[in-house]
């Protein structure tokens, strides 16, 4: 195959591959969705498996980039949520 007939191929199934791409990126972006479900980080899981699926329509290797930088953002340990989470609890208790 020459380059032209590889340019011919490429235009006809165009919307095939570009399908297919997003399907990957949608695939890769379950991940932090489901760690972001089971650490109560939905949103932030959310976020990657959207993500993650529009930059698959680019290339596969952003989805990739992007599943990965969201894995990491939702398995990280933030020590901040719990002050928030205590602080939280002391304001919603009544005071006597």
């Amino acid at each position: 195959m020459d380059t032209q007939q590889l340019k011919e191929l490429y235009d006809k199934y165009f919307y095939y591959i570009m399908a297919a791409d997003i399907g990957i990126g949608l695939l890769l972006g379950v991940i932090p969705l489901l760690l972001g479900i089971r650490r109560n980080k939905r949103n932030l899981g959310l976020v990657g498996l959207i993500l993650a699926g529009a930059f698959g329509a680019v290339t596969p290797l952003l989805s990739i980039v992007i599943a990965a930088i969201f894995t990491f953002l939702v398995l990280r340990n933030s020590g901040d949520r719990s002050a928030i989470d205590t602080a939280e609890d002391i304001t919603s208790k009544p005071s006597l």
